[in-house]
């Protein structure tokens, strides 16, 4: 017991249960309804059945949603695998096509039509271009073959792995996401405490309690957090493993710890890998340069294998050891992809948008507010993060926090994708804990104005948790 208050700070053992019950109660109440059953996309819970079969594709896009619930009732489909091939078609599968033509060639690639023709261009997934006619070039009696994939990093499927081995198909993937939602709002208390404890902060415990629900309950993180589903599942889940890292990193006196976390994190949200220079510029609190340079090494050790497995992983699949599979999306063959790329300062302008400018719209007439589908900026959801721009001080504990936040933000900010859809900035949970940081180290105080802003944006983040994909009429 001991030991575990060590970690708490000023929050006890029984103050910290209650806290978890609480938080995660809350999130089950606004999910409501969604807590009853999985949710309409658990591709998780498909990569996870193909890992304990072997496998690291999926026959799921092929199926049809009558045979399979014949098969079902008839006892040769797993329980739950009608509902879902009913429910997630067409959503976020990468798929490539076998073809084998008249010379016996066999290709593994992507269509895409040439501008202005008939013909097919048929891009190899080794990067080779084949201009191929369906009529003419096939060998004759045979059809192109599908190959589909999960495209999304594989740690949340392994971590489910012992529950669909029981549930199979009807494993609640909601809530599964509710429990690491309610551990995240409590983990975030346990960092910011850990500030108070290091003296990097002034903070009351009190005041480390509301930091933590208005991240928990007032920013992207509450929509995200009661839905469920592939995507959002996986911005919860990162969130968790990112806070384990930075708590770890702190001073850089967990080294091995810091790097496995942050290596979980990367293998369920790539983009967290940025963070790693939060590790770096800690490392430089310590004054002994040999002492660096080990606690270095063992950082880098689990990452480096963690970046061995997913690279393999990629070439398994895709021939490639850096693709996750996106290239090969439903999506991923629009022109502007094709054109400029997953990544690319063509992307920039409406990111930025949907980041910082997207505001809702007021209207004099029913539902007198509308807002977007690709959501709000940060700040329109959370007024009260515009108190990071002025902190009443600038520590160098805030520093490691301000680089690994620009650092985690801007792979998102030039990518082909704003979340589309959302209520608010999805992309902003993966370095929302800096920001919090930034908040808790500022010594700002946290008067009047600053917790009516916190009130402000508890009531927006509800509204959107709420109405998120089941008003439609809010939604433009």
């Amino acid at each position: 017991m001991i030991r575990i208050r060590r970690y708490l700070g000023r929050l006890t053992p029984k103050q910290a249960f209650i806290l978890f019950v609480a938080c995660f109660g809350l999130y089950a109440l606004v999910a409501f309804d969604r807590v009853k059953g999985p949710s309409p996309h658990i591709h998780f819970v498909d990569l996870a059945e193909s890992f304990m079969n072997g496998r690291l594709d999926t026959d799921f896009p092929n199926k049809r949603c009558g045979a399979t619930r014949i098969q079902e009732k008839k006892g040769k489909a797993l329980p739950g695998y009608a509902d879902f091939v009913c429910n997630n078609k067409g959503n976020d599968w990468a798929t490539f096509y076998e073809l084998t033509t008249k010379d016996g060639q066999t290709l593994k690639g992507v269509w895409r039509y040439k501008d202005g023709t008939k013909k097919h261009w048929f891009f190899g997934i080794n990067g080779k271009l084949h201009i191929v006619d369906k009529s003419r070039d096939l060998k004759k009696g045979t059809r192109e073959k599908a190959h589909h994939f999960v495209s999304f990093p594989p740690a949340p499927a392994v971590l489910m792995m012992p529950f669909v081995k029981i549930w199979h198909y009807r494993f609640n993937d909601v809530l599964f996401t509710l429990f690491f939602a309610a551990a995240n709002v409590l983990l975030l208390l346990l960092l910011f405490e850990k500030l108070t404890a290091l003296g990097r902060s002034n903070r009351t415990l009190v005041e480390n309690i509301l930091l933590a629900m208005l991240l928990g309950f007032g920013s992207s993180i509450f929509f995200s957090s009661v839905r469920g589903e592939v995507w959002f599942t996986a911005l919860v889940i990162g969130l968790t493993f990112n806070v384990l890292f930075i708590i770890c990193s702190l001073d850089a006196r967990h080294p091995v710890w810091a790097g496995l976390m942050l290596a979980l994190a990367v293998a369920t949200r790539v983009p967290l890998a940025f963070g790693c220079i939060f590790f770096a510029l800690e490392l430089f609190r310590i004054p002994d340069w040999r002492r660096r340079l080990e606690r270095a090494a063992w950082f880098a050790l689990p990452l480096l294998i963690m970046a061995g497995l997913l690279m393999w992983y990629n070439l398994a699949r895709f021939g490639s050891p850096t693709e996750f599979g996106h290239t090969y999306l439903a999506y991923g063959q629009r022109a502007s992809i094709v054109k400029h790329g997953l990544f690319s300062p063509h992307f920039l302008n409406a990111n930025l948008h949907a980041a910082l400018a997207n505001v809702p719209i007021i209207h004099g007439t029913f539902p007198y507010i509308s807002l977007t589908k690709h959501g709000i900026s940060i700040f329109a959801a959370t007024p009260a993060l515009l108190f990071v721009l002025w902190p009443k001080r600038w520590t160098p504990g805030m520093t490691s926090a301000a680089a690994a936040l620009a650092c985690v933000a801007l792979p998102g900010l030039f990518y082909q994708n704003t979340g589309w859809e959302q209520f608010s900035y999805r992309f902003s949970i993966d370095y929302l804990p800096f920001l919090g940081i930034l908040l808790a180290c500022g010594d700002r105080d946290f008067g009047r104005t600053f917790k009516l802003a916190c009130a402000a944006s508890f009531v927006i983040s509800a509204f959107g948790a709420i109405t998120f994909n089941r008003y439609g009429v809010f939604y433009a």
